[in-house]
């Protein structure tokens, strides 16, 4: 694939409109991602004169590219043409309003070979142009391989001549449940739907193929199957009657394992995907495959005892029959010249060494797969899912499955983990972001949930650390937001409001303050209504914990941002070690404790590692008062002109204290509610405890308001070492609510002390 330099500058040059000017240039040029090596030589050039070379350099890297622009004349030296397209990228952010460059000196070359996006396709289904615009918007950012989610439970979208139903009844579902917002409203009538045929997606394969994009198709499997078991039956452990889901979730049923015809099936469709798609990897995904049909299915218990698989330490034999499948599969896939990709649950059954492991849940499983020798695509779903918000705050967002995903999470990933090893380090082939689609089913949606973060997933995938500044990245921004408007996509816009990053450290909690561009932020700590007087924002302040209210707001060509608001709760347990009795909810157990005494409440999204969650058990947590408290100190900016005051160092005490209050979030539709009651103990010696206050407080009806709520439980003054705070959850659900029966889950992001 050979592009001309023509061909380059018009890419290049197309958007020039859209970019902001460059009046100046200091250490760096605004381009995202930050180049490898810049060295500006002064100037400005209208650069009409130009000259492509291709370099037969072996020691180039794939992409890499070489821009020299100086006097009025313009030289791109690249040994692929994929380093044409990424210089052509760089060009287009480079050119000012007046159509001059920077005379400058650019070398670059991206930092991971696999630099990644997935599209789920299946929850919802997106026309063959929709894909084609995600696949400009990976060019833009110099991504190079997509992750084409193509079979789930809720459709197959992919034609498979051999099996002709998995498009005649799998492609299709009943109504559309996803995304609609209430449990208690049921799929509509309506079929919902589609797949590609397979000349679209040869026509996919070559758009993406023009724009230097590899694409890595999925067939998800032996689970996440239900649309294959909606037409074909007999692939099941029961043999059904099975439909098409048109919810979300994990379906309990998957394909066989015990029979051969899955696996003749599996062969069949991964045949002519493999002709479809030329690309050496192919994902078979692995995830989330429960175990229950495969336990009580004869053919299944056949298979294991034919091949002698015995529960393990770490692995039941319903999992190494899974291993067993995965397995299998590799092996039909390698005689045909690929290489396959399972998502991190395929380590649950011993994988081939071969096998390329993507870590979704965590970097915990990239970290223990690239130790036993497996190149890994670190993927983690708290920095790299695309389908979680980007406010804490739901009601400023569009509908999605939750989570926390702003874009400084994005930027400040890194794959290389402390304890990884050089060896380790060289079987990271790269890092992806996830984009799941149970709740977006518009471009419009689709374009938001991927911008801006698709700038800061490519300073990932390309810079070094040490190139990294995320002041730098928020000032650059400014520059890419210029042309998605252009080219008329939807971003997210909060990005010219005030973005905070906040530290909870030993002296209080550390507000650093972003915003796109240069424009000012300006900053008040009484809960003040910010004005173009007040602080002016310069560098990260420390707010000690104190009652307080951070407000800030941006200033920008005569306009005023919405107001930014953050409150500092005032807390005697700052910072105190914090014991956790009871087991806390399955899927929240990674949230950290301390949140719990960090002085921060939460926002109205739940997942997010604000909150700590309990369903089956009660929340039961004893905080110890008397503890050595870390450095207590009050450092606050007193006027623009002072240095921050700071209190020397004081011995804290056990303090007094008469008060408790419980601060959680109410959100009925995901079933989170107030806890049933709070009851309040207190322990000299962390082992007797006398119960002195407790309060009924579950009286939720579906017209109360969701929200975050504060429970106070006042009793005698006290100065106890030990608290020990028991909420029980609401068991069961209310019959008014859909979920009734089951537990209610708690959810608490602090407990305050006064």
């Amino acid at each position: 694939m050979k592009h001309s330099l023509k061909t380059l500058l018009l890419t290049a040059m197309a958007m020039t409109a859209a970019c902001a000017n460059h009046n100046e240039y200091s250490d760096t040029v605004a381009v995202i991602p930050e180049p490898q090596e810049v060295r500006l030589l002064g100037g400005f050039s209208d650069a009409r004169t130009c000259v492509r070379n291709d370099v037969n350099d072996s020691t180039m890297a794939d992409g890499e590219y070489r821009i020299f622009i100086k006097d009025g004349d313009m030289t791109v030296n690249a040994a692929s043409s994929r380093g044409f397209l990424y210089a052509g990228q760089t060009l287009r952010q480079l050119r000012n309003d007046e159509g001059k460059y920077p005379d400058v000196e650019i070398r670059d070359w991206p930092r991971f070979a696999h630099r990644g996006l997935h599209l789920d396709c299946s929850r919802h289904f997106f026309s063959v142009q929709e894909v084609k615009k995600v696949l400009d918007l990976m060019a833009l950012h110099k991504l190079n391989v997509l992750h084409w989610h193509l079979t789930d439970d809720q459709g197959w979208r992919i034609q498979i001549d051999s099996w002709p139903r998995l498009t005649e009844v799998g492609a299709w579902r009943k109504g559309n449940r996803l995304g609609r917002g209430g449990t208690d409203i049921g799929p509509d009538d309506e079929p919902y739907g589609g797949f590609y045929t397979k000349d679209e997606l040869r026509s996919v394969v070559e758009y993406a193929a023009s724009l230097g994009i590899d694409i890595m198709p999925e067939i998800d499997l032996p689970g996440h199957m239900l649309a294959a078991l909606a037409s074909y039956p007999e692939l099941g452990c029961t043999g059904g009657p099975y439909s098409v889901s048109a919810y979300g979730g994990i379906s309990q049923d998957v394909l066989c394992a015990g029979k051969e015809m899955t696996f003749r099936f599996i062969e069949d469709v991964l045949t002519e995907v493999m002709d479809i798609f030329p690309y050496e990897y192919l994902h078979i995904g692995g995830d989330e495959c429960p175990k229950n049909r495969w336990e009580a299915c004869p053919k299944c218990q056949g298979r294991i005892k034919e091949l002698g698989l015995e529960a393990e330490k770490d692995h039941s034999a319903e999992q190494l029959l899974q291993g067993y499948v995965t397995e299998r599969v590799g092996k039909f896939l390698k005689e045909h010249g690929r290489k396959f990709v399972g998502w991190d649950e395929i380590l649950e059954g011993n994988p081939p060494l071969d096998a390329v492991v993507m870590s979704w849940r965590g970097a915990e499983g990239g970290i223990k797969a690239s130790g036993l020798g497996h190149d890994v695509i670190m993927t983690p779903n708290r920095n790299m899912y695309f389908d979680y918000c980007q406010s804490e705050n739901k009601e400023s967002e569009p509908d999605g499955i939750g989570g926390y995903v702003p874009v400084w999470k994005v930027y400040e990933y890194e794959p290389f983990t402390p304890e990884m090893t050089n060896e380790q380090k060289s079987h990271i082939l790269g890092v992806q972001a996830n984009l799941w689609t149970e709740f977006i089913s518009t471009d419009s949606h689709l374009e938001y949930m991927l911008l801006p973060r698709l700038s800061a997933l490519s300073e990932v995938q390309w810079c070094e650390p040490g190139r990294k500044s995320f002041d730098r990245f928020m000032k650059d921004i400014s520059r890419m937001t210029s042309v998605y408007e252009n080219m008329g996509y939807n971003y997210a816009r909060h990005i010219f409001g005030v973005i905070s990053q906040l530290k909870s450290l030993d002296d209080g909690i550390e507000f650093a303050l972003h915003t796109a561009g240069d424009a000012e932020i300006r900053y008040t700590l009484d809960g003040s209504e910010p004005t173009a007087d007040s602080w002016l924002y310069e560098s990260p302040f420390i707010v000690a914990d104190r009652p307080a209210t951070v407000k800030a707001a941006v200033y920008r060509n005569g306009q005023r941002s919405r107001t930014y608001s953050r409150n500092i709760l005032a807390n005697k347990a700052y910072h105190r070690p914090v014991a956790v009795t009871t087991e806390k909810a399955w899927n929240y157990r990674w949230q950290p404790e301390a949140s719990l005494v960090d002085c921060l409440r939460g926002g109205t999204n739940f997942n997010t590692d604000r909150f700590v969650a309990w369903n089956e058990e009660p929340m039961d947590v004893t905080l110890d008062l008397g503890a050595p408290a870390r450095l207590q100190k009050v450092a606050e900016p007193v006027n623009q002109a002072a240095e921050p005051v700071e209190a020397p160092q004081q011995t804290v005490d056990i303090p007094t204290y008469s008060s408790i209050t419980l601060c959680v979030l109410v959100d009925k539709l995901n079933y989170i509610f107030a806890p049933s009651s709070v009851e309040v103990s207190l322990s000299d010696d962390g082992e007797n405890f006398d119960t002195v206050a407790r309060l009924d407080v579950f009286t939720d009806k579906p017209s109360d308001p969701d929200g975050l709520r504060e429970i106070p439980v006042s009793f005698q003054e006290s100065n106890a070492r030990y608290v020990r705070i028991k909420a029980p959850v609401v068991c069961p659900i209310p019959d008014w609510h859909p979920g009734r029966g089951h537990n209610a889950f708690i959810f608490v992001d602090e407990i305050v002390v006064e």
